[in-house]
Formats: structure tokens, sequence, C-alpha cells
């Protein structure tokens, strides 16, 4: 299940925007009439406290993330053993 904090929005040159939402499609027609003002408008993902450029880039950096937790603990990473 995703999490609440997991969204899309728009990013203008001068910070984040109010306009959110979870499906990318329907913020698409706002990104374009603020392009038309502002060019360096984008479309990012944001989950786990930062800004993506999209859901699968923020899944695998978390993947690889658990990953490199998991093998930085040996099994002898308890003071009792197993």
């Amino acid at each position: 299940m995703p999490s609440r904090y997991t969204y899309w929005t728009i990013i203008l040159a001068d910070g984040p925007t109010s306009f959110r939402a979870r499906d990318r499609d329907a913020l698409v027609p706002t990104l374009k009439q603020l392009q038309s003002r502002d060019p360096q408008a984008v479309l990012k993902w944001f989950a786990n406290g930062r800004l993506w450029d999209s859901p699968e880039q923020a899944h695998e950096y978390t993947r690889l993330a658990r990953m490199t937790w998991r093998k930085s603990r040996g099994p002898d990473w308890r003071p009792g053993g197993d």
C-alpha cells in the first residue's frame, strides 16, 4: 500500500507549488499552463521526504538502501547472537 505522503507535484524555479495529485495525468494540463509562463516548471514525484523524477526511481533507491542495510548487519550484530 503506498504511503499517503507520495504524490506528483509541480516544481517551479523558485520552489514547490501546492499542485499535487496521485496520478500524473491529473497535473499535466496545469503543468502545460504553468510552462507557458515559466518554462522551467517540472513535474516531480515526492516520496520518502525527497523529490524524484519518477516513482520507479524512488522505489529503486529504497530497494538498494534496504539491500545495503541488510548487508551491513552480519549474523553477530545482536549482543545475544542469533
